[in-house]
């Protein structure tokens, strides 16, 4: 119940450090994008056969895609990324070859391996026979300038998610909570041989856990750190015990 307890407080948290990053991330991807794509690369894939101009095997390591993050993710990545290489392209390589060069992601003649947590560690994603197009940085500025207009939806997105996550949490919870509450002291009253219907108890619920949550909620604010295993449902269960032996006329 603790770590529920303190869940919002850590969601906002959490979410006041996402949302500055998310901003930052995507100016750094509106000046970057394009100068990241190397300019003399040109991938051509032709009735699903992969063709590349450059010597390969050709790798866009991972430092190369610094510029694109928040400094604070930069100092974080040698421990969040485990893969020296973001792209390698070998026209002659193996689907298992992926390992061997410690890539995320593999071109080879006919399709691309990404690397994922899984017993064989790869993927393979072949391309269909009518697959035809080119990459390279004209095309990459292209594709950004049609998708860039949505970039600024990405914040108001991250606050909207946020506004609706908090604004379902609680409802739902206490509401599902209500139910194993119910059925607790269905089962009291079972045991002390009085007949009152689980509808009832759980109508009883509703106004009985007002007071826990005000409790909980006064705990939370003055002393954070303070936690008695099973408090809330005691709490809970007392209170609808004394409504039930004194209803309100």
């Amino acid at each position: 119940m603790k770590t529920i307890r303190n869940f919002p407080t850590i969601f906002l948290l959490a979410s006041a450090t996402l949302i500055p990053l998310a901003n930052i991330f995507i100016n750094k991807l509106q000046e970057n994008i394009v100068d990241v794509f190397p300019s003399d690369l040109e991938i051509k894939i032709e009735n699903g056969s992969v063709k590349s101009n450059m010597p390969q095997p050709y790798k866009i390591p991972f430092t190369h895609l610094q510029k694109l993050l928040p400094q604070a993710t930069t100092d974080l990545s040698p421990q969040i990324v485990f893969e020296e290489n973001f792209l390698v392209i070998d026209e002659k390589a193996k689907t298992e070859d992926i390992l061997k060069y410690n890539t995320l992601l593999l071109l080879t003649n006919s399709g691309i391996v990404i690397k994922e947590q899984s017993d064989a560690g790869f993927r393979y994603q072949p391309f269909s026979k009518d697959t035809n197009l080119t990459i390279d940085r004209r095309t990459v500025r292209v594709i950004w300038s049609r998708i860039s207009p949505m970039a600024k939806w990405i914040t108001p997105g991250i606050v909207s998610a946020v506004a609706v996550i908090m604004l379902l949490y609680y409802p739902l919870w206490h509401l599902i909570y209500l139910v194993f509450g119910s059925l607790l002291l269905l089962l009291y009253m079972r045991m002390a041989k009085l007949k009152i219907s689980f509808k009832t108890l759980y109508r009883v619920g509703l106004y009985s856990i007002t007071l826990p949550l005000l409790i909980n909620y006064v705990v939370s604010i003055f002393l954070p750190t303070l936690w008695l295993p099973f408090s809330f449902t005691l709490i809970f269960l007392l209170f609808s015990q004394y409504m039930l032996r004194n209803p309100s006329p």
